[in-house]
């Protein structure tokens, strides 16, 4: 027997309809990558989605652990790799960071009020939308989302916080 409340769709599953054009859903791939002005590298990694709303920017991915967490996990492993191994085998430099960087990542589903938006910005060519955000956790921004529907969400952003738009001179 179905109940009787439908069950709410997921943020990162409610289109963009022209009966509600307030309401932004934007999905492709996160990247560890650089637009610039914004100096950082994307903090997230993997599929995932924006919804940009009135209310504002839902995000929706995997992002990195924090330098102290990620550093723990590699000595731990490379330690691991040393003990098991009777100190035959350890576990090199590049397959941690590629563990600690791509694998061992954090699930995140947050809601970011548009007051903390610091900047934005897009890279046409590569298909980017680049947010930067002022939390105090740097290990979860910036956003750099590559989607084929980057122009919506620049479009959302520009209504939302026109401020915060980086636009290069010349």
């Amino acid at each position: 027997m179905p109940s009787e409340h439908p069950t709410p769709p997921r943020p990162d599953r409610v289109p963009p309809s022209p009966s509600n054009p307030e309401i932004v859903v934007i999905s492709g791939r996160f990247r560890k990558a650089r637009v610039k002005p914004i100096e950082r590298y994307g903090a997230y990694r993997g599929a995932g989605s924006l919804r940009l709303e009135a209310g504002g920017l839902g995000v929706i991915g995997k992002h990195v652990r924090p330098l102290g967490t990620r550093v723990a996990i590699g000595m731990g492993l490379f330690l691991a790799s040393v003990i098991l191994s009777a100190g035959r085998l350890a576990i090199g430099l590049i397959p941690i960071y590629l563990l600690v960087e791509y694998v061992l990542l954090q699930e995140g589903m947050r809601t970011i009020p548009w007051s903390r938006v610091a900047r934005y910005s897009a890279n046409e060519r590569k298909k980017l939308i680049a947010i930067e955000t002022n939390e105090a956790e740097t290990h979860i921004h910036p956003l750099v989302l590559k989607s084929d529907e980057w122009r919506e969400a620049l479009q959302a952003l520009r209504r939302y916080c026109p401020a915060s738009e980086f636009t290069p001179s010349g």
